[in-house]
């Protein structure tokens, strides 16, 4: 079912997402005490009563992780695992939040629906974690919303924003929905053809749900901006190339004229089909969803390739300096911690997912209250929450609970992660319509 927000939102939302990261980055707060937005310490332990039932003890909360660490896809939420678990050290660092440290719970499913249904029995029903922040896989999360919602449990940041998300009252996603990274994406390539009349689009994904969806939003929306969808190319999820792919892209290349590629999947997906069209000397044009901006493709992939590579993101890579990246910066600096995954993109998305978990338990608590039932009532509160330009400002009281909307291109300069203008000069492209995907 589609749900469609009036023009009017759209533009009152926008306004309120791009305050963080447009150029003036002095007016905005993050949750801890540093850079404004609240003191996670502001209610005491004793004025909140445990509730081990829902992951508060008298001294603890607990916080699960659900994800692929070391498998196929652990090349996007290794680094997110690590930022999440680095917030977590933060926080405790700065004296906690209602009057308690945060312990966080990491599981591994190595991108196994199985597996990560029995992770999720763990952390839900063995160590009744208050929350779960962050999760990684499409057709995990499709498997898991029905016990989602039996359990009520809150799923704070998951890492992708499937439409059967949108219909869960306990998942809370972070990340722009693939519909609203698939309208920047087209705006993005047809101003680099010279107008969405000269764009001929393939899509290429992993073969997953949300690869599926991503294919469905690209069509959608560059047939109503004038543009030329060409096919779905699937990728199987592991392999040593992409040889096959690439022979069917070079033949709607000469069939179809194809002169732009949009692209779905991880960093090691986005390493293959590069390392194969290089081999095979395709060059094309290349813009994908947030997963494959990572710094390791840039280091990694064919110099003659990349320049033409990018992806849009919700996030703002560390390298960029805002407010909320400094102030994570510093910390990291301070302490000497995750040398070997702080320097990217998706690190930033742990840390702010856990942010955002980090402000709903701080409201929850205000109340006398902190459950897992009084936490997700507090993140439906959640308007114009700053990140402090690590992200776009989150708005849990959107419909579909997709607290994130807007995003932008990032390219490579040759030395770092650059952004490709503000988040504001995008805003115009989001039709904020979703339900594509089935």
């Amino acid at each position: 079912m589609q749900m469609r927000f009036k023009r009017l939102f759209l533009l009152m939302s926008v306004l309120a997402l791009i305050a963080a990261s447009c150029g003036g980055d002095s007016d905005d707060t993050t949750t801890t005490a540093a850079a404004g937005g609240g003191d996670t310490t502001a209610a005491p332990s004793d004025a909140v009563p445990s509730s081990p039932d829902d992951g508060v003890t008298d001294d603890t909360i607990k916080l699960g992780f659900m994800g692929d660490i070391t498998g196929p896809t652990s090349s996007t939420q290794l680094f997110f695992e690590a930022g999440i678990r680095a917030y977590t050290e933060f926080v405790n660092d700065n004296g906690g939040v209602a009057g308690r440290n945060l312990e966080l719970f990491s599981e591994d499913d190595q991108y196994s629906s199985d597996e990560a249904t029995l992770n999720y029995t763990k952390l839900v029903g063995d160590e009744r974690v208050l929350t779960v922040v962050g999760q990684g896989g499409s057709s995990i999360i499709t498997n898991l919303t029905t016990q989602i919602q039996d359990d009520k449990i809150p799923f704070i940041g998951p890492q992708q924003t499937i439409d059967a998300q949108f219909a869960n009252p306990y998942i809370w996603s972070t990340i722009a929905h693939y519909g609203d990274q698939a309208d920047i994406a087209i705006e993005a390539m047809a101003g680099d053809v010279g107008g969405a009349a000269n764009l001929v689009v393939a899509s290429v994904g992993l073969e997953v749900a949300s690869g599926e969806e991503w294919a469905a939003y690209i069509e959608d929306t560059a047939v109503k901006a004038g543009g030329t969808y060409a096919e779905h190319i699937r990728l199987p999820l592991t392999g040593a190339d992409a040889d096959p792919q690439v022979v069917r892209l070079k033949e709607l290349v000469d069939s179809e004229g194809v002169n732009y590629i949009a692209l779905h999947g991880s960093p090691g997906a986005a390493l293959r089909l590069l390392g194969s069209m290089d081999k095979a000397g395709l060059d094309l044009p290349i813009g994908g969803i947030f997963a494959v901006i990572a710094e390791n493709v840039y280091q990694e992939g064919p110099a003659d390739l990349l320049d033409t590579y990018w992806g849009v993101h919700t996030y703002t890579p560390p390298n960029i300096s805002t407010p909320g990246n400094d102030e994570m910066n510093a910390w990291l600096d301070a302490n000497g911690k995750y040398a070997d995954t702080r320097n990217n993109v998706n690190f930033v998305g742990g840390w702010v997912v856990t942010k955002l978990a980090v402000e709903g338990i701080r409201i929850a608590a205000a109340t006398g209250t902190l459950t897992r039932a009084s936490l997700n009532t507090a993140m439906g509160t959640i308007s114009s929450f700053s990140t402090g330009g690590q992200s776009p400002d989150f708005d849990c009281t959107r419909d579909g609970r997709a607290c994130g909307a807007a995003g932008r291109p990032y390219d490579y300069n040759g030395t770092e992660v650059v952004a490709r203008g503000e988040f504001a000069d995008y805003a115009s492209a989001l039709d904020l319509i979703y339900g594509l995907g089935g």
